[in-house]
């Protein structure tokens, strides 16, 4: 050991502890970090989770709303096609020598309703069109959704990892500072000179 007469040893004791010190408070202030973009990322990806739920379910509803729509087309279809079958053989019957008096009120009634068959079939086709339109839609939005959380889920692991990586350098540095430190301890020798550096 150095003599209690050297004179560089409280210097070199406070450089040591002084290194010391702010090594500490750099691996503290990276674990705070650590925490910080931990909670950060795990709000973001959780809203994240809950926009693809949310998207899902809009787009499950939608794709449900078809099997309904494309049944109201298929019984609008059969309904016009039997009325407008009926108003054909009605007018082949009243074009024959022989026919019902009153075929011009039967075929005017019938017409009627063949041509209510016929817009109720034009607006259940346009129905349906809106819904497959709207699930399409839905379709996309999830995607997105589901986008959106798998790019978010890779920017917070690249973050954590980040953000370990600066602990893990500030750890080291802390080993460090703690090896220099025993060092100039064991150099310097006699604890006097600490008391004295650290008064």
């Amino acid at each position: 050991a150095r003599p209690l007469s050297d004179p560089n040893c409280p210097k070199e004791i406070a450089a040591a502890k002084a290194a010391l010190d702010s090594a500490q408070s750099k691996l503290t202030a990276a674990n705070t970090a650590f925490a910080a973009t931990a909670s950060k990322w795990a709000a973001t990806i959780n809203a994240d989770s809950a926009n693809v739920k949310t998207a899902d379910q809009k787009h499950t509803v939608a794709f449900d709303k078809i099997a309904g729509a494309q049944d109201t087309v298929n019984k609008a279809q059969m309904y016009y096609t039997k009325e407008a079958g009926a108003l054909d053989a009605l007018k082949i019957k009243c074009a024959q020598p022989v026919h019902p008096k009153d075929c011009p009120s039967q075929i005017k009634d019938l017409s009627a309703t063949v041509t209510k068959a016929s817009r109720a079939l034009s607006a259940a086709q346009k129905a349906l069109q809106g819904v497959q339109t709207t699930a399409d839609e839905t379709e996309k939005d999830l995607e997105q959704a589901q986008k959106g959380y798998n790019t978010d889920l890779a920017s917070q692991k690249a973050a954590l990892a980040s953000a370990q990586s600066l602990i893990d350098k500030s750890s080291a540095n802390v080993k460090s500072a703690q090896n220099a430190y025993s060092s100039v301890e064991k150099k310097c020798g006699s604890p006097v000179h600490f008391i004295a550096a650290l008064a």
